[in-house]
């Protein structure tokens, strides 16, 4: 059994009267005059069943009672007696009161087993009232809703209908034609439904969103990674020109240590070799000094009488025709050199002629009285007899050689005496000491020369490298190694001018080129979220077509139900209409009123055709309500409209009128309808009770109780 209304009573609520309305019919019709209060007693029942605004968007709270004094009551109380509510109450309980508290500040509700009343005095009987109700018991507007309203079947769909404004009930189908049909459906008591796919949109459009956040955020890390790898490129390629120009350094600080191994070896080499030809240097110097002091000992003693006297005269003879002539022994030269040119000359005898000037060896030469084989010797170089004075002096002799009248020289001769072989050996000894001290002490100076390259080749190298930096794998020249390392000193400097154009510096290229492996990081999780939020995308896609799928079959057979329903009312209401639907270029179902006035004329659309009166398009509007409302798939069990027959004239009022009778016959719906009429019309046969409202007299506190007159003809009083 569903819920029906039988009874209400409002206490402080607005000016009604406090006694208790009877509303127990089938179609139950408020009738007053403006201002007596037919529309508030219609707001209180909607509040207790949900309604949060009402008409020139009220809410409860303007309904407190206010008097002629101005003073507003602190509390409302609606009691709203039905029957229906064994859902709540229990099998063995069909009927209860529900309550709603109503302050200035808030709303409560509570649902009260059997029939409960006020009765005078009432400002004492509802604070007992309200102060025996448990605290517990009186619940908020949500879980009122959800605990008590959804299960007897007021759902969303009917307390919007609830809320409308006076005589706007058919405009809850006056919405856009794109949004009809979810609100048909909704009121059909599928917003569950239609919640569900709503969801499930949101759900998709959140993921693609979330997807393309995701996206976006992995795309900016693919972007960073790609600068950051450059970065990387860089870093290594500027790490590895480091490192080739640190290997060509060591390359040649190994060349320079094993050059400078090279010449400090020949150096040592050639410091060995002038120690030891200094040594022979020094040797040889005391073995001449020796063999000079051997031959002064030994030098035989001048005999003057022993000399070839025929020899010598003749000699003398000749040479006084001649200046710069002297008579020589060539035992006597001092220079080896020209000892032994005069050797090499007079061979095997014993006397010469030594001329030193050319014009007198020339006349010399060409004179008759030169004996055969006497040699003749030009030697300027002992000009003066000077040379054979120093010998004569070195080996102890005395009487050297004078300058006689007529440019003759004279002086000792040297003949051969007992010890002449043993003097002859010391001579040949000295020639070869001092042959080779001028060999060793030419050979030393040259090595002294290359032994000062060497040492300035040295300070040029540089101190000695480590001990590491000497060690390298292979042989390579030094200026091998300073090209190669030139080479890699040039790249390393183009590197840095590439770092410096893009990066600045490069502490900031290795600062981004360090923050490449998390970026690469961060990237891999941004992927593999990405491919997450695409499974999810694609499963909620797959879960949404399939609902989706679903519910256009299962919506197919409603429509086409409520299609029948809509044509069968608007038959009873003495009109034609039907209901189609239809997808629009976008894929989208809306549905289309196609109606028809009168017989005979062309079928028009609602949406479309702007020629139907504004009486019909309201008249169409509430059967288009209705049949929503009603079904076997409504659990809607009460229709409530304010000023149902607003813009109709009173023949169509009177065929919704039938309509209503109909509905309630066949669905076993509860009208509660209000009319703005001061008297009993006949019109409203239809219905089982109709209910007149007085408005409060000057002065008085309260409006009159409402007259209850069944299917009454009679006037009411004004």
């Amino acid at each position: 059994m569903s819920l029906r209304i039988h009874s209400l009573q409002a206490i402080n609520w607005s000016h009604l009267s406090p006694s208790r309305i009877s509303v127990d019919g089938r179609i139950n019709v408020f009738c007053g005059a403006n201002g007596s209060g037919k529309s508030s007693a219609m707001d209180a029942i909607k509040a207790v069943l949900g309604a949060r605004r009402f008409g020139q968007s009220r809410t409860p709270a303007h309904y407190l009672h206010r008097s002629p004094e101005g003073r507003e009551a602190a509390t409302a109380l609606i009691l709203l007696e039905a029957s229906g509510l064994s859902p709540l109450l229990g099998a063995g309980s069909d009927h209860g009161t529900l309550c709603m508290s109503v302050t200035r500040r808030s709303r409560r509700f509570c649902l009260l087993e059997g029939s409960v009343g006020l009765t005078a005095p009432l400002e004492q009987s509802m604070a007992a009232f309200l102060s025996d109700q448990p605290r517990e018991r009186w619940l908020a507007p949500e879980r009122w809703r959800r605990e008590v309203l959804e299960p007897l079947g007021v759902d969303a769909s009917m307390i919007r209908l609830f809320e409308l404004p006076q005589g706007e009930a058919h405009r809850v189908m006056a919405a856009k034609q794109d949004d009809l049909l979810a609100q048909l459906l909704a009121m059909l008591g599928h917003q569950d439904r239609l919640d569900e796919l709503d969801l499930a949109r949101a759900s998709l459009e959140d993921a693609k969103r979330e997807r393309e956040q995701v996206r976006h955020g992995a795309i900016a890390e693919q972007r960073r990674v790609a600068s950051l790898e450059r970065a990387r490129e860089m870093a290594d390629e500027l790490t590895e020109l480091e490192g080739e120009v640190a290997v060509a350094a060591r390359t040649l600080a190994g060349a320079r240590a094993q050059h400078r191994v090279r010449i400090e070896t020949e150096a040592q080499a050639l410091r060995e070799r002038i120690a030891e030809a200094e040594e022979q240097l020094q040797d040889s110097e005391e073995a001449v000094s020796e063999l000079r002091a051997r031959l002064r000992r030994g030098a035989p003693t001048l005999a003057p009488a022993e000399r070839d006297e025929s020899l010598m005269d003749h000699l003398r003879g000749v040479c006084a025709r001649h200046t710069g002539v002297s008579i020589l022994d060539e035992r006597l030269a001092a220079d080896l050199a020209e000892r032994e040119l005069i050797e090499a000359l007079l061979g095997p005898r014993r006397y010469g002629l030594l001329v030193d000037d050319r014009a007198a060896f020339d006349a010399l030469r060409e004179d008759p009285d030169l004996p055969d084989g006497v040699p003749l010797v030009l030697t300027p170089s002992l000009g003066g007899g000077s040379g054979i004075d120093a010998y004569l002096a070195s080996v102890g002799l005395a009487g050297p050689m004078v300058r006689e009248e007529g440019g003759v020289w004279s002086g000792a001769e040297w003949f051969p005496d007992a010890a002449a072989a043993r003097r002859e050996d010391l001579v040949g000894q000295l020639g070869d000491a001092e042959r080779l001290r001028a060999t060793l002490a030419a050979q030393t100076a040259a090595d002294r020369s290359l032994l000062r390259s060497l040492e300035r080749e040295l300070s040029e190298i540089g101190p000695a490298p480590h001990a590491d930096e000497a060690s390298t794998v292979e042989e390579v020249s030094l200026e091998q190694a300073r090209a190669e390392l030139s080479a890699c000193e040039s790249a390393r400097s183009r590197a840095l001018d590439r770092i410096l154009g893009s990066v600045g510096s490069v502490e900031v290229l290795r600062a981004r080129a360090g923050e490449h492996d998390g970026a690469q990081a961060r990237l891999e999780e941004a992927l593999s979220l990405l491919g997450e939020h695409d499974a999810a995308v694609e499963r909620l896609l797959g879960v949404l077509h399939e609902a989706t799928s679903l519910w256009e079959t299962e919506r197919g057979r409603i429509l086409e139900e409520m299609g029948e329903r809509f044509g069968l009312l608007c038959e009873a209401a003495g009109m034609e209409g039907r209901l189609v639907v239809e997808t629009s270029e976008s894929g989208r179902s809306r549905i289309d009123l196609l109606m028809r006035e009168h017989p005979g004329r062309p079928l028009k659309s609602f949406f479309r055709d702007g020629e139907l009166s504004g009486g019909w398009r309201a008249k169409t509007g509430l059967l288009l309500l209705l049949s929503a409302l009603t079904g076997e798939r409504s659990r809607c069990p009460l229709v409530m409209i304010d000023e149902h027959a607003a813009s109709l004239d009173e023949d169509r009022a009177q065929e919704l009128g039938e309509v209503f009778a109909r509905l309630a016959d066949t669905q076993g719906l509860q009208f509660i309808l209000c009319a703005p009429t001061k008297r009993a019309s006949e019109s409203l046969g239809w219905c089982d009770a109709q209910i007149g409202f007085l408005a409060p007299r000057a002065g008085d506190e309260w409006a009159q109780a409402p007259l209850l007159i069944l299917r009454a003809a009679g006037a009411l009083a004004a």
